[in-house]
């Protein structure tokens, strides 16, 4: 019997901490790889990775209204990329969401500030997959402003921008190693 009493307790108190903890890693996320200072939106997850000597490629349709992004091999270049993922119910096909910004930066270690037309610099798009019918796609970023702390070791970044389509996060802090 008492046994018995100590293992529901243990399991209560089990259950208590994994459900105190996933409501937590909800709000922000921190990794050995990155550190995201901007809540996620609860029903998902985001993330902040860099990828060393990698490119954008980027193409336009013939009219010019759709981006197709493609990350490549290019020594002497970053790239940084932001994901947040809704998580699915698994109730509907078309029950899915993510949203991600991409942008392109040079390997040598720099402190900069670019600001509306300047964020082609850096090749800045958005990328937003959803069920939306016209608003969904690759957009390049052309409105806002990005600040970007960059070394071997990490990159800073703080960001605020406006896409062509509905966006759940205008602005976004983070760090990646």
């Amino acid at each position: 019997m008492k046994k018995a009493i100590l293992y529901l307790l243990l399991a209560n108190l089990f259950t208590a901490c994994a459900m105190f903890n996933r409501k937590t890693e909800t709000k922000t996320a921190e990794t050995m790889a990155a550190i995201i200072k901007n809540p996620c939106p609860e029903q998902g997850n985001c993330t902040a990775e860099r990828l060393k000597d990698k490119a954008l490629s980027l193409r336009e349709s013939e009219d010019g209204r759709e981006v197709y992004v493609e990350v490549i091999d290019q020594k002497g270049s970053y790239v940084v990329h932001y994901k947040y993922e809704k998580t699915a119910s698994g109730k509907y096909q078309d029950d899915f969401h993510t949203e991600e910004l991409f942008f392109q930066i040079p390997a040598e270690a720099f402190k900069k500030e670019y600001k509306d037309a300047d964020l082609q610099n850096v090749f800045m798009v958005f990328g937003r997959q959803c069920y939306c019918k016209g608003f969904a796609g690759n957009f390049r970023v052309t409105q806002g402003d990005l600040q970007i702390d960059h070394s071997e070791e990490e990159t800073q970044v703080s960001v605020r921008f406006k896409a062509a389509v509905p966006q759940l996060f205008e602005e976004l802090n983070f760090k990646v190693r």
